[in-house]
Order: structure tokens, then C-alpha cells, then sequence
């Protein structure tokens, strides 16, 4: 194992040269940016470096510079953003306006990605005005309590957790952050440590490393308490999937150690594998089709993952026994994916009607009775009719379902114009691309398994 960790390592620890490059960059940046608030008499603004290059845990060529403006309480956020921004675009290559809580400027920098970020300058979580102003307090707290060599540990808890799928906290992953990455070094002590005691972790996950937490937290399976604001829960955007993902694969790892953890392979799969797994299955697997809105990417996931929930309740409601419902993105189009074992309905239905005691039970045989086809008859006290099923085919029930459901403010625009069909009689019109991802989701391999 620890043969394997140092092969890791020569692979994902950044270079003499990829440091230096950095440190001038980041020297060169901050000088820029002095000026421009000199420009400006902003004084007695504060610029920081925070993320994993200030706390120098980044991997090699993974690199995000993140600098913070820590402007005094008396600015407005209006003003700090409006300053930050027209910094960023006075300094940054590519430069775009992204948003948090509030607006902040992204671009690139000789080479580099880079973020500048207005904020706050405050001394305790107390004086929070806005969510990101406790990040330059978590930098402080990860660099004043991470080793030097633990430092070497998150890089590969980082790496492990991006080979199998789990590393970030944006709504796409759904799993682990880097800063929840230190804490876990800094809690446990090390990489190997930490796969240990998660390896035990169970449904529900409760962590922290000093003082009492000073509020009950939502059920997340991951609770870790955040050392720099004991209100905050620092796991909070770990989802089920990618907690549980973790504890197989610290299992896993720990009895079968493989570089497959850190550097997976990718699923090759061609239209001839997935008319195999067709044939192995008898699945019928179904694509939607519908148009990419142009929105902050993670309100495209979040908004894809509530359709991708709303179509599998449907199929399960119209017993169409849904095994796998999944997405994918490419440039232009967003597309759901999903297996069932059938994809039409019997001509008739059981309908269930209300318990013979009720006031309407007379009503609901009366009718059914001229209208079913067979009943109404009593079942554990309570009325049922076989009735005719008026729509039967898959396609059908989920045009007829979708028409009034909301999928999400930005997709529902698109509803009309979106493409319900088998995969067989689109086949010919995907990419190899596409192809891959639906082979991938379809066969849903653990990364390590490849």
C-alpha cells in the first residue's frame, strides 16, 4: 500500500516549477490589485489569498487562485461587488461575473484560473454578513493546524475522492469540499486514518473536533460541525450517494489497495455494447431530449436532478417498474435517461375505490358498475373495479404527466419542444460521446471497478 501512496503522490504533488510559477503569479496578481484599489482611496481594504494554493494543499495542474477582498463594515455590498468586479475585469483574462451571495469576478490570469471575491473583514463567525466571509477564517484555522506532511495526506484524500467521484460540494457532485477534506486530516491525522474510521461510519455520520456544536443540525448523513462556526455543519452538501460512495470505497480500498481509486479508467462503451446490454436486460431504456437553458450551472443540476426525481415518481405510480433514472449535459442539449421493464400499460386497471362505509362508496359502484369491467367488488372493506386503462403507451403517460408538472423554472420553458423516444430510433443520431454516457449510466460501475 504505502508503495502505491507514494506513486500518488509523484503524480498529483505539483512541481519546483509549477510552485514557482505559482508563487510569481500570485505575487504579480496581488500587486495589481493593490494598485487598483489605490486607484480607487480604498485603503483600508484587506487582500487575501485563501483556498488550497494558500493553504497549499492543491494538486498538480488543479490549481484555482482565490483571492478575497476584505473590505471594512462601513462599505454597502452593492460597493464591495461593484469594486471587485470592475477590478477583476481590469486584471483578469476571459473575465465573466459569477455569483455566490452576492457577484464576484472569474478569469484567468497567466494561465491560472483565478477568483476575486469581495467580503467582509471580520474577526469571529458573530459579524457574518454575507456566507463567504468565513472562508479567509478557514484558511487561517486549516493553516495553523495542518502539518506539513498532513498537508500530503489531503492531497491524496483529494485525489481519492475525485477518482471515485465524490470531491466537491457543487450541486453536480453533491459530495466532499476540500476545506471538509483538511478537516478530516486534521481530525483523524492522516490519509489512511481517515479511510479507517470511515470504513466504520454508518447511516448517520456525527464529527467534530473541539467544543459542543451550538445547534441541532438537519438529518444529513454527514454531519461534521465546522471548528470556525459550531452553527454550521461543514458536510452539508454531502449527499447520500457520494457519503455511501466514500464508505465502499474506503472498504474497498483498505483490503484491495489500487491506483484504480486515484486514477480510474474510463467506461469505453460503443452502440454495439449497448445494444448487448439491451439483449441481457430486455430493459427498455428511453431518452428526454430537451434544450440546455443558459443558467449558472449549479441551478441546471439542481433543476435536472428535481426532473430526473419527477419522472422516475411518475413511472413508478404508472407501474412501469423504472430501474435507473439518470442525466447528462452536452453543449447544447440536457438529457434524462432511463430503464424500465415495460414500456406499455395492460388494457384495463385495478381501480381502488373508497372504504364501503363512507358517504360516496354507493356513488363509486353505481358508476363502475355500467362503466368497469369487472366489480365493483369489496376488498378488506374497501370498493375496487376493474376499469379500462385509457393510456397505455410510456410515451404517452409521460407527455400527459409533464404537461402540469413543474420541472424547474428555466426547463419548463422548454417542455413543449422536448423529445420523448426508445433509444433504439435514436441511436443512429448520437455521438460516441453520448453513446459513453448513457453506456456509463447505464451500467453504473463504481469507478474503481472498471
Amino acid at each position: 500500500m504505502r508503495e502505491i501512496l507514494e506513486e500518488v503522490l509523484q503524480r498529483i504533488k505539483p512541481t519546483d516549477e509549477e510552485r514557482k510559477e505559482i508563487e510569481k503569479t500570485v505575487a504579480i496578481l496581488e500587486r495589481k490589485i493593490r494598485e487598483e484599489l489605490d486607484e480607487r482611496g480604498i485603503e483600508d481594504a484587506e487582500i487575501k489569498l485563501v483556498g488550497s494554493v494558500a493553504k497549499d494543499t492543491y494538486l498538480r495542474g488543479d490549481v484555482d487562485i482565490d483571492f478575497f477582498l476584505l473590505f471594512p463594515h462601513n462599505y454597502s455590498e452593492k460597493e464591495i461587488a461593484y469594486h471587485t468586479l470592475s477590478i477583476g475585469k481590469n486584471i483578469l483574462e476571459n473575465y465573466e461575473e459569477k455569483y455566490a451571495q452576492h457577484p464576484y469576478a472569474r478569469g484567468k490570469f497567466n494561465g491560472f484560473s483565478v477568483d476575486i471575491v469581495p467580503s467582509y473583514k471580520i474577526k469571529s463567525p458573530e459579524e457574518l454578513r454575507t456566507a463567504v466571509d468565513r472562508t479567509p477564517l478557514h484558511t487561517d484555522y486549516v493553516r495553523e493546524n495542518l502539518s506539513d506532511e498532513q498537508k500530503d495526506d489531503v492531497r491524496l484524500l483529494k485525489a481519492f475522492m475525485k477518482g471515485i467521484g465524490v470531491y466537491g460540494a457543487e450541486v453536480k457532485v453533491g459530495g466532499f469540499s476540500g476545506y471538509l477534506c483538511e478537516l478530516l486530516v486534521i481530525k483523524y491525522g492522516s490519509f489512511l486514518k481517515v479511510l479507517e474510521n470511515a470504513s466504520k461510519w454508518r447511516k448517520r455520520t456525527f464529527i467534530f473536533i473541539k467544543g459542543k456544536p451550538e445547534r441541532k443540525f438537519e438529518k444529513t448523513p454527514l454531519i461534521f460541525v465546522d471548528p470556525v462556526d459550531a452553527r454550521r455543519n461543514a458536510a452539508a452538501a454531502v449527499r447520500e450517494d457520494s457519503y455511501y460512495k466514500f464508505i465502499l470505497a474506503s472498504k474497498y480500498f483498505l483490503k484491495k489497495p489500487s491506483m484504480n481509486f486515484f486514477f480510474p479508467k474510463k467506461l469505453k462503451g460503443s452502440a454495439e455494447d449497448l445494444k448487448r446490454y439491451l439483449e441481457k436486460t430486455d430493459f427498455k431504456v428511453y431518452i428526454i431530449k430537451i434544450l440546455k437553458p443558459k443558467i449558472v450551472e449549479d441551478v441546471l443540476h439542481s433543476q435536472l436532478q428535481k426532473f430526473s426525481r419527477i419522472v422516475h415518481d411518475i413511472l413508478e405510480k404508472w407501474e412501469f417498474l423504472p430501474r435507473n433514472v439518470f442525466y447528462f449535459i452536452t453543449e447544447e442539449y440536457a438529457y434524462l435517461v432511463f430503464s424500465v421493464e415495460r414500456d406499455s400499460l395492460p388494457k384495463a386497471k385495478v381501480h381502488e375505490g373508497p372504504p364501503v362505509w363512507t358517504d360516496n362508496a354507493v356513488d363509486f359502484a353505481e358508476k363502475w358498475s355500467s362503466l368497469g369491467i369487472e366489480g365493483p367488488y369489496i376488498e378488506n372493506s374497501r370498493l375496487y373495479a376493474i376499469i379500462p386503462q385509457k393510456i397505455r403507451s410510456l410515451r404517452d403517460v409521460l407527455y400527459h404527466e409533464l404537461k402540469e408538472r413543474d420541472i424547474g423554472s428555466h426547463l419548463n420553458k422548454f417542455k413543449e419542444n422536448m423529445v420523448i423516444a426508445p433509444i433504439d430510433s435514436l441511436l443512429e443520431n448520437l455521438s460516441s460521446e453520448e453513446i459513453e454516457e448513457i453506456y456509463g449510466g447505464l451500467l453504473r460501475k463504481l469507478p474503481w471497478w472498471v
